[in-house]
């Protein structure tokens, strides 16, 4: 097993910027690559898309268009899931903290965000494994307590 890149003495600096005229005996930046490519890729995340992908905005605009004040609480929480790194519940409770995961009667396990000082909930399905949420439904309070959402 190869040391990682930093342990090895590559910094970063060699990664991204190659030397003008390099003596005979030192490394490029592509011999760093070739040496370390994969821990390199690994080290730096290179080519990776951490931002959560969200299915999709029209629930949200639907909604906000029946309830204009939900529009900015629901604009505000669009742009922290997209760019949000969840990997875990826990990690959605440190954007959101009284987000709950709910089991519902098919087996699904949904995520329930309180929007707009806990006036409405937002209701998603959210894949940690692929960054990806679906947003099932936005209700108001009420509405989410009937529990229709869960069928």
């Amino acid at each position: 097993m190869r040391p990682d890149p930093v342990s090895a003495g590559v910094q970063v600096q060699d990664c991204l910027v190659a030397p003008k005229a390099a003596p005979r005996n030192a490394r490029t930046v592509s011999d760093v690559f070739r040496e370390w490519g994969s821990a390199l890729a690994a080290c730096f995340k290179v080519g990776q898309n951490f931002q959560i992908r969200v299915i999709s905005l029209k629930p949200l605009r639907e909604f906000w268009e029946r309830h204009p004040d939900a529009e900015q609480p629901l604009r505000q929480w669009y742009k922290t899931a997209t760019f949000a790194e969840w990997t875990c519940l826990q990690d959605a409770r440190r954007d959101y903290p009284h987000a709950d995961g709910v089991k519902t009667p098919r087996g699904d396990i949904l995520t329930v965000f309180n929007i707009g000082g806990n006036k409405y909930r937002l209701v998603a399905r959210i894949r940690y494994d692929y960054q990806l949420v679906n947003v099932r439904v936005v209700l108001t309070h009420r509405e989410y307590d009937e529990g229709q959402w869960k069928d």
